[in-house]
Formats: structure tokens, C-alpha cells, sequence
């Protein structure tokens, strides 16, 4: 037992070999206060853009583990990949199935860049929400740019690198 003050952590990893086009459900347990869900779910199954959705969600689950997100912004993530992937499987229509980070085309890089510009159109003025949504999305691929055996295409890590789209609006009450 470690002595107080003393904190020991062994944060499991995703393998750096992973097949992109992995279909099934990722699952993200968060610390939490008490009497509130702390559970996350993608399941790439659920659209035709199957092989970025699992790429997002694999990116999620070790990001999550490492960070040590919150319940609270492991729900956050996962909703924004939801929405990315929606969005983006609407868009691409018959070419969903070929996208992935890794590939130039489908044009993911414009995928993104027209997503953030959408987000606010469904919510209220001033909302955090379009902005945590589109940093989640950001913060992902850019981790997964990390790492080598990774690939994330050229104009997405251009994208990326750059200012996102997105205004952060105020919390409610701020002045």
C-alpha cells in the first residue's frame, strides 16, 4: 500500500499496430462524483465511416487512460466523435467507407474545417459546447500524429497545427 502522498499509476496502452478498421465498441469508465454515469461509448459499427470512427475511438480510449479525463470530458470526447462522425458519413455519402486519417482522400482536412464552422449553427449563442466539441476532436488526431506507426495525412496535421474555427463563447454568468 502506498504511503499518503505517495500515488503509483500503470496506465495501460492501446499497441501502436492497431488495424484502423476495427469495428466495435470502445468503452471509457472516468472518475466521478457520486451518483453520476461515468460511462462513454463509441461503437464504430453504427456508420458507413467505420474505419475513422474506430481510428477517433481507439485515439479516445488511450488518450483517456493516459490523461486520466474526468467522466465528465471522457462524455465530452466521445459525444464530438459522435458528432464528427455523423456529420462526416452525411457528407461523404457512398465514400465514408474509405475514409481515414491516414488517407488524403476522402478530403478529411475539409471535413473538419467545415464541421467547426457548422458547430454553433446548433447551439445557443455564447454556448462552450461547439468549442469543447471541436478541441476534443483536434486534441485526438493530434495525439494520434504522435505516434509513428499512426499515419495522419499531411493537410489534416496542417490543419490541425493551425487556429480552429471554432469561437470558445462564456459560461453562464460570465461577464
Amino acid at each position: 500500500m502506498p504511503r499518503r502522498g505517495e500515488h503509483h499509476h500503470d496506465f495501460p496502452t492501446i499497441e501502436d499496430s492497431l488495424d484502423p478498421a476495427r469495428i466495435g465498441v470502445r468503452l471509457v469508465r472516468g472518475p466521478q462524483p457520486p451518483r453520476r454515469a461515468g460511462d462513454g461509448a463509441v461503437r464504430s459499427g453504427q456508420v458507413r465511416i467505420q474505419g475513422l470512427a474506430a481510428e477517433l475511438a481507439d485515439e479516445w480510449v488511450d488518450y483517456a487512460t493516459i490523461t486520466m479525463l474526468s467522466a465528465h470530458h471522457a462524455r465530452s470526447y466521445c459525444q464530438a466523435i459522435r458528432e464528427f462522425c455523423r456529420t462526416v458519413d452525411e457528407s461523404l455519402g457512398d465514400a465514408a467507407g474509405a475514409a481515414s486519417l491516414a488517407r488524403s482522400q476522402p478530403d478529411l482536412a475539409f471535413e473538419l474545417a467545415e464541421w467547426e464552422r457548422r458547430l454553433h449553427s446548433g447551439h445557443r449563442p455564447g454556448s462552450m459546447i461547439p468549442a469543447v466539441a471541436g478541441l476534443a476532436v483536434r486534441a485526438l488526431i493530434g495525439y494520434r500524429a504522435q505516434h509513428k506507426h499512426r499515419p495522419v495525412d499531411p493537410q489534416m496535421r496542417q490543419l490541425i497545427a493551425g487556429e480552429m474555427g471554432v469561437g470558445v463563447g462564456r459560461r453562464p454568468g460570465a461577464g
